[in-house]
């Protein structure tokens, strides 16, 4: 929808702060690819757009005067649940710099928790993906015009929240703009055999088709994957290249082998058009075998994640169950085609007991990978499992400081938050520091140096991060 005034319409972008990490061992950063995706449709749609990420020191009121000086007409914030506090505050400062026009919030956050609008430093809330319905809300709020047609949208009158009709997913991806990054400054990736080395995220598919009961998503893709066509996806990873100077690609899809016929079909696309970059992926095991392994390492997948969230077997929370036989046989596939293996777990769920912990321990000091992210339990807004601790009367946390996966979100039934965080540094310690792991690090150090450096690094980190304390 193109704005029909003639008056200016700049928007600004805005992504908070997120809180340092404690405990993680694996450094990541990602550029906010929402706000550049949102960004591209916005500049489709002849508005004037600029993003602001907010510095690691950088406080809320020097930022909002950056952003002011700029003058813009409306503001969009992306949150997550754990910077929203951040966005209000710097969405606050924004009214106290003398920024009057309207202040939209977005995101994952947004979309989970929609009372978000009632916060008085918040006018609307967009519900879902924002292409289509950023653009159409900010023309209709900067002319005037009524937004009640426009899906996804939230917003607070009389202390009562409202809202228009449900938020609709995009079928066509590979009609979107490809994300303006333009907008904002490149990030690095910090992980073996890509330590430093220019990154973007990249998207081949949206959406999941399993339902687990900690997760977002059976709430932001409604159990529906939506595929882009691998021949666009080739293209933009060659322009990446190209014109950005990007060496690594990651692929922010929530499950890249959901279906694995468009897996393949994304990894020929990468090789017919030659496009030779490094790239990771996540996903489940279900669709990977030894032919699937094949393409991924021609197509130049380096590292993939795979979700375990908890050591094979059944779980009443994560719907994937798996016997430790198979899951081993698949790292060790991938591991021979030189991909690096992420494995990622999760502690603290309600059912935890110090019993668990120590399978989970014993687990992880068998398993053949090179990554393991352990992160704490957290009872998202929107997740069935949150829905479940509010019934059970079970203490949820502030949200707004404390959903950042590494320190404890709620009150256990059994476990004392001491004991998780003590915990998690015992499981860390079983994985990084077992025999196995070291020795993986050690014949890498001799055969691929550059490889053996960054082991070297992520055990550095993780020593000062306490990963010896006991």
């Amino acid at each position: 929808m193109i704005p029909s005034s003639t008056t200016p319409r700049r928007i600004a972008l805005v992504e908070p702060r997120f809180p340092p990490s404690a405990g993680m061992l694996v450094h990541l950063e990602y550029e906010p690819f929402g706000l550049l995706m949102l960004g591209a449709a916005l500049r489709r749609a002849g508005f004037t757009v600029r993003l602001w990420s907010q510095g690691g020191t950088e406080e809320p009121g020097d930022l909002a005067a950056r952003i002011a000086r700029w003058q813009p007409n409306a503001v969009g914030v992306s949150v997550y649940s754990a910077n929203v506090r951040q966005g209000r505050r710097i969405a606050a400062a924004l009214r106290s710099a003398g920024v009057r026009g309207p202040m939209v919030f977005g995101g994952v956050h947004a979309t989970a928790t929609p009372d978000l609008a009632l916060a008085p430093e918040v006018d609307y809330v967009v519900r879902g993906e924002g292409e289509h319905v950023g653009p159409a809300l900010f023309g209709a709020l900067l002319d005037g015009r009524e937004i009640d047609t426009i899906p996804g949208v939230v917003y607070a009158r009389g202390g009562e929240l409202r809202s228009t009709a449900p938020f609709e997913l995009i079928e066509d991806l590979t009609g979107l703009d490809w994300a303006s990054r333009e907008l904002g400054p490149p990030t690095y990736e910090y992980s073996l055999g890509a330590y430093g080395i220019r990154k973007a995220i990249i998207m081949s598919s949206r959406g999941c088709r399993h339902a687990c009961d900690f997760c977002l998503a059976p709430l932001l893709s409604r159990g529906r994957v939506r595929r882009r066509d691998p021949a666009d996806v080739a293209a933009e990873a060659h322009r990446l290249k190209r014109d950005h100077g990007v060496r690594f690609l990651y692929f922010g899809d929530d499950d890249f082998f959901a279906h694995r016929d468009h897996a393949e079909a994304v990894c020929r696309a990468l090789l017919h058009r030659r496009v030779d970059l490094p790239f990771f992926c996540m996903g489940r095991l279900d669709m990977l075998d030894e032919g699937m392994l094949d393409l991924l390492a021609r197509a130049g997948c380096q590292r993939f994640l795979v979700g375990l969230e908890r050591p094979p077997g059944e779980s009443p929370w994560t719907r994937k169950a798996r016997s430790e036989q198979r899951v081993a046989r698949r790292l060790r596939q991938a591991r021979r085609r030189g991909i690096f293996v992420h494995v990622g777990l999760i502690i603290g769920f309600p059912d935890e007991t110090e019993t668990s912990l120590a399978a989970t321990a014993d687990f992880v000091s068998r398993v053949e990978a090179d990554y393991l992210s352990l992160t704490l339990f957290t009872p998202f807004g929107g997740t069935k499992l949150h829905s479940h601790l509010r019934a059970s009367g079970i203490e949820i946390l502030d949200l707004d400081g404390s959903f950042t996966y590494d320190r404890p979100a709620y009150r256990h039934p059994t476990l004392s938050d001491g004991c998780l965080l003590e915990w998690r540094q015992r499981i860390y310690r079983a994985f990084y520091l077992s025999p196995r792991y070291l020795g993986r690090a050690a014949a890498l150090a001799f055969t691929r140096p550059r490889v053996g450096l960054d082991f070297g690094r992520l055990l550095w980190r993780g020593v000062r991060e306490g990963l010896l304390k006991t």
